[in-house]
């Protein structure tokens, strides 16, 4: 059976046993042969002619131009299947850098770390004895790692307060999908990779949550590494209609993977990333963003734009093979890119906050267009001493918001240009520049094409319309909800 499968992984390059009645030559031989056959025919990437034919697995290095593809022996491909079934041994916490401090995201639930105390926002400052500073986040990984029955010792930071927890480690199943209200209405659920269960889980769950009269859902793929692509495809059916992602396997033209659904949950759903958020988990956020019916809310993804297929080698072992790379629906980069969402929270402990209060505004805003913007201005005008925060202006049945502003909420601003009475901003990565002279705004896409919009400049402040916020900048304008 061949697999698909968009994941980050770091495997091994290993010999494995030879096909009954060959000897160990001929054995080598006919693998490498098995292995050109499939580069040859399957790989996106085009190959050197003079690399074949391959003398020893040490030459796949030179021919793969690509880090994720490589030759697995049984054990390497077993340390794949238990990533992809989320079996570890460890403590049962995820961790990204902030500000170069390894910082707790969230405690998977039922594992030692959860029932030890430990907390999202946590701080691990110290492990065994080894003090962080400087370590890379493979490091503090591997440090805390361990065999199951052992325990390790952290020393963690708290508001400014340190705390020491000595925690058990084991062998722990990660689980696929969780979820829990956090609000009344309102629903926390987490996709921690992309399992051969998972798409069924998340009907499950979905069902569940429309039969209570869910009103909004947060979803959060922070630290979700990616897993097999029909998965995230499945869910990403269940969750928008039309175009999933564009694809382009070797040799061939950029094509579309549609929906084939119908009757999506239509409620208002935002999307938690970080930089732990790969690979099939940008394919399902990339493609919520671009059907203008979510927000995306945390940190930009990693940036894994590329898909890699199993194939078991009849000579032992498995060829993972780069075959395809995928963008958002609407063109959008991923490799090497990522997914960067609409409001940029660095902050693990915010990223569930704003979120809330995003989703609190989306639901009390009947029927929904930019409440969620419109409302965060006035609140911050009200709590701002100077109250210099200018709000949203109604021009001819069309609401326009302050540019500033609005970029400011997001966790963006706007710098002034070398050109005198020019100033630029980036959202997704495209520069725009405003030319306060001219009045006008302008940027280009990837493909080098030119546009331009308009803008009011009022009492000296750059407004800009919803259609613009809509139709350029990608924010959505959330149906009614009943």
């Amino acid at each position: 059976m061949v697999r698909t499968v968009a994941v980050i992984l770091v495997g091994m390059l290993v010999l494995t046993a030879v096909p009954s009645g060959l000897q160990a030559g001929q054995g080598q031989q006919y693998l490498l042969r098995e292995i050109e056959e499939h580069i040859e025919r399957y790989y996106l990437y085009e190959v050197e002619e003079d690399l074949f034919p391959l003398e020893s697995l040490d030459d796949l290095s030179r021919v793969f131009v690509d880090p994720h593809s490589e030759y697995l022996a049984e054990e390497a491909f077993q340390d794949l299947e238990d990533g992809l079934g989320r079996f570890l041994y460890g403590i049962g916490i995820y961790l990204e850098m902030d500000d170069s401090r390894p910082t707790v995201v969230n405690t998977v639930p039922g594992s030692p770390a959860e029932q030890s105390g430990l907390e999202t926002g946590d701080i691990i400052e110290v492990v065994d004895g080894t003090i962080l500073k400087s370590k890379s986040l493979e490091e503090v990984t591997s440090l805390i790692r361990g065999e199951e029955g052992t325990t390790v010792n952290l020393l963690v930071r708290r508001d400014d307060r340190l705390f020491n927890f000595i925690v058990p480690r084991g062998k722990i199943q990660l689980p696929s999908v969780d979820h829990s209200w956090i609000e009344p209405g309102i629903a926390l659920v987490s996709i921690y990779n992309f399992n051969l269960e998972t798409g069924q889980e998340i009907e499950i769950v979905l069902k569940e949550l429309k039969d209570q009269e869910v009103e909004g859902v947060i979803l959060d793929l922070r630290s979700n590494f990616g897993g097999y692509l029909e998965e995230a495809l499945e869910v990403t059916s269940l969750l928008i209609d039309g175009t999933m992602l564009k694809m382009r396997e070797k040799d061939s033209q950029w094509r579309k993977i549609d929906s084939a659904r119908d009757g999506r949950i239509d409620v208002p759903v935002i999307v938690l990333l970080n930089l732990g958020t790969a690979s099939a988990a940008e394919v399902l956020a990339a493609a919520l963003k671009d059907s203008g019916n979510s927000l995306l809310v945390g940190d930009v993804s990693f940036g894994k734009g590329t898909i890699q297929t199993l194939f078991p080698l009849k000579a032992g072992g498995y060829l993972k093979l780069t075959t395809a790379e995928f963008t958002a629906p609407g063109g959008s980069l991923i490799e090497e890119t990522g997914v960067e969402p609409h409001f940029l929270v660095f902050q693990p402990g915010e990223q569930v906050e704003r979120a809330l209060s995003l989703m609190e505004q989306i639901i009390q805003e009947k029927p929904a267009s930019f409440g969620y913007l419109k409302n965060k201005l006035e609140r911050k005008k009200t709590a701002d001493v100077s109250a210099s925060t200018p709000l949203p202006v109604k021009v001819e049945d069309d609401y326009y918001y302050p540019l500033r502003a609005v970029l400011d909420l997001t966790g963006r601003t706007i710098d002034p240009s070398h050109t005198s009475g020019h100033y630029i901003f980036y959202w997704d990565n495209i520069r725009y520049t405003i030319k306060l002279p001219e009045q006008i705004l302008s940027w280009s896409n990837f493909q080098g094409e030119s546009f331009q919009a308009d803008f009011k400049l009022l009492d000296q402040v750059t407004y800009v319309s919803s259609e613009f916020l809509k139709d350029v900048l990608g924010l959505p304008q959330f149906p009614a909800t009943d």
